[in-house]
């Protein structure tokens, strides 16, 4: 799923927007796994 997400966001952007997105995604999920757990 997600890395389906990111195949899509790289086809529209460019690679440092991508990055950042990329970067907040697993941010993102590090914060999930901590409040699941």
């Amino acid at each position: 799923m997600i890395i389906h997400r990111i195949t899509m966001l790289t086809e529209n952007d460019s690679s440092e927007h991508l990055l950042a997105k990329i970067k907040l995604n697993i941010t993102f999920l590090n914060y999930n796994q901590t409040v699941t757990l």
